[in-house]
């Protein structure tokens, strides 16, 4: 049979390097998106923080949430979705319409929505839902002067008209919607339509609402409108659930990015190290010879004692007797103290063989000594490696 492997410490301080490498090499987790990278926070022209903000002072109150259309606060009147970055599931979508229907709310979504695998979808509604206006993509930007068309408010708010390029357009139905942003070209920006008890409103090109276009005061007037359109006095809630912000990201993402990954690549190193020093020994180990049992390691002194006793060489007896409790003690694992008792023994048998003189009483109480030490010494170190 083949000689059985077992696992060392250097096996271990190997694997620990190895994995260590791999760490290094391939462990690179994008940093998890914190609310100060969402849309609605930020100051960068693709972000709508200024539309935060107008919301902010003016309505009675805005939120940011991350769960579905299903767990929303029973005082949230309007749940705003700006061009997600994740797609949108139709099974999300059917919440989201859901809770219009059900809770009297306005949904207002802003174009492009990508749905479950990742195209840009026409239509908001989830399949099997009547949609009365839809969403048309262009194949390049088109300029257009945007008019203001009021759908509640009487007398309305004035507006004065703006031009934008245009990603797209909302095309309508012949009936059920009304367009409340139109182009020169009589094509509409802005969508309105009832939803069992609640509105759905639908922006072809969510720019109109981003900071670039509100900071340049080109759509602001439309922003106040919308406003008093939708209403004042409710609770607004921007829907973050598609930005890929999680509340609770994993420990592994936190430590393998930004600032984290080479300090924690160091505290490993270190403790890899720490494990070397502490486990390394020079050269390759040397295996000790097999043991015997510990009634034979007595047999066998007291025969081989008895043997050389009889034939009057008690020396003889002493120095054998001596040779093998020194090969004993280089075994590992002996314990301190009897280490001590066996080079006690081990002095005084060296003393005795120094003088030369048989006596057999005398080397043969050492004798008997030597062997009690090789029975502690047997047990303590049977099986240890040197």
């Amino acid at each position: 049979m083949g000689r059985r492997r077992t696992l060392r410490s250097e096996h271990f301080w190997w694997f620990g390097l190895a994995l260590w490498v791999v760490m290094l090499v391939l462990w690179r987790p994008d940093p998890p998106m914190s609310y100060l990278e969402l849309p609605s926070s930020s100051t960068r022209p693709p972000g709508f923080s200024i539309f935060h903000d107008l919301l902010e002072r003016d309505a009675k109150d805005v939120r940011r949430v991350l769960g579905r259309a299903s767990t929303l606060a029973d005082d949230v009147d309007v749940l705003v979705v700006l061009s997600p970055t994740g797609n949108v599931p139709e099974s999300h979508r059917a919440d989201m319409m859901d809770w219009v229907s059900s809770s009297g709310g306005t949904l207002i979504v802003a174009h492009p929505v990508h749905g479950d695998e990742g195209e840009p979808i026409a239509s908001f509604e989830p399949e099997g839902m009547w949609a009365v206006s839809k969403w048309e993509q262009y194949e390049e930007l088109v300029a257009s002067t945007l008019t203001y068309m009021p759908y509640q408010v009487d007398p309305p708010r004035e507006v004065l008209p703006f031009g934008h390029m245009m990603d797209g357009e909302m095309t309508l139905a012949e009936y059920g919607a009304h367009s409340m942003l139109t182009g020169e070209r009589g094509e509409s920006a802005v969508s309105v339509e009832g939803y069992g008890s609640g509105t759905l409103i639908q922006i072809a090109d969510c720019e109109i609402l981003d900071n670039r276009s509100l900071g340049w005061k080109r759509s602001h007037l439309f922003v106040a409108a919308l406003l008093d359109e939708v209403g004042r006095d409710k609770v607004w809630a921007f829907d973050e659930s598609h930005e890929g912000v999680k509340p609770d990201p994993s420990l592994m993402v936190l430590l393998g990015s930004g600032r984290w990954r080479p300090v924690v690549l160091q505290i490993l190193l270190l403790i890899l190290f720490l494990y070397w020093w502490r486990t390394s020994r020079i050269g390759r180990p040397a295996v000790a010879p097999p043991l015997v049992d510990v009634r034979e390691v007595t047999t066998l002194a007291r025969d081989v004692g008895d043997f050389y006793m009889r034939a009057g060489k008690s020396t003889w007896a002493l120095a054998w007797s001596l040779e093998f409790l020194k090969l004993t003690l280089k075994g590992r694992g002996v314990d301190g103290e009897t280490r001590k008792q066996a080079e006690t023994v081990i002095r005084q048998a060296l003393k005795e063989l120094e003088r030369g003189e048989e006596d057999l009483e005398k080397h043969a109480f050492l004798i008997k000594k030597m062997a009690d030490c090789q029975r502690t010494l047997a047990r303590s170190s049977k099986g240890k490696r040197r």
